[in-house]
């Protein structure tokens, strides 16, 4: 796989003589980038937990983020490091390591570990080998605000169904989630772009690669618009037509690809006998009957 990085690259090499002028915003062809993936959604998403801290009422949504699947209010219970003891976590809602690893921190050394029927784990690995899960319980279902962006909620989100309590969020940009609530900790469950082993976010292989042309030209064909309408389009009119005309092809392809790439071999074998049949019945009705 590619990663944005690479196409946005090309991109401002190809159309040098606009970067070297200062004219190319590379945080506009990011922004411009997450959204091309997004709108392929349950094609190329993958299903993803987290947890995010609100503060004052606001969240940071992961970077791979494209739509919600669940959202639990939790309360941090306890932790456990390296399998050995449980420790309490008492009055705060936000925990870092205090100590490097190996050591233990904590308000509480020998608190035993609470009884819940409902707990959530999270898990931190740390290089080499070490370990702390932490532990949350009474986990309550989100309500979303009337209004919620049907685009940021995936068709089978468990928050669309509310619960009875007054928690409620929103997702106000692409980065950012709102809560009725100024502080606690939300386990959230979404789907989300591929990413390579440092986070960065994949381009995905698709069937026959179509996805890398499709996104260099939507991104040359936005940057072309943003030139003409910003009055810095010497030498671009003519290069949006055709940018736009290979993105329409390339589109098409990556939308084909995709097509292929969710067919199993079942489905594969089912759809080959079908037009084998259609050959056929195709065959015997073109074919005149002789009457003996």
């Amino acid at each position: 796989m590619s990663n944005i990085d690479t196409v946005i690259s090309k991109v401002r090499r190809d159309l040098n003589k606009y970067d070297d002028a200062g004219l190319i915003d590379e945080n506009e062809l990011y922004s411009d980038a997450i959204t091309c993936l997004k709108r392929f959604g349950n094609d190329i998403g993958l299903k993803k937990e987290t947890f995010i801290q609100v503060t004052d009422g606001f969240a940071t949504l992961p970077e791979d983020f494209m739509m919600l699947h669940l959202a639990l209010l939790c309360e941090p219970d306890y932790y456990q490091t390296s399998g050995i003891e449980f420790h309490t976590l008492q009055s705060s809602l936000f925990y870092k390591e205090r100590v490097e690893i190996g050591g233990q921190w904590g308000e509480c050394d020998t608190c035993p570990k609470p009884t819940e029927d409902k707990v959530i784990r999270e898990n931190i690995y740390f290089n080499p080998g070490g370990l702390m899960t932490f532990y949350y319980k009474k986990p309550i279902l989100l309500n979303l605000v009337k209004g919620f962006a049907k685009e940021a909620c995936a068709p089978s989100c468990f928050n669309r169904m509310r619960s009875d309590n007054p928690y409620e969020i929103n997702i106000v940009s692409r980065r950012t989630l709102h809560a009725n609530f100024r502080n606690g900790t939300i386990m959230l469950r979404y789907i989300g772009m591929p990413t390579d082993e440092d986070g960065n976010i994949d381009i995905p292989d698709t069937f026959n690669g179509h996805m890398y042309t499709y996104m260099e030209y939507y991104l040359k064909r936005r940057l072309a618009e943003q030139l003409i309408a910003n009055g810095d389009a010497q030498g671009i009119q003519n290069l949006y037509q055709a940018y736009k005309a290979e993105e329409t092809v390339a589109l098409r392809n990556t939308v084909n690809d995709l097509k292929m790439g969710r067919l199993n071999y079942k489905d594969f074998r089912k759809r080959m006998m079908k037009l084998n049949r259609l050959e056929t019945l195709q065959y015997e009705i073109s074919t005149p009957v002789l009457w003996r």
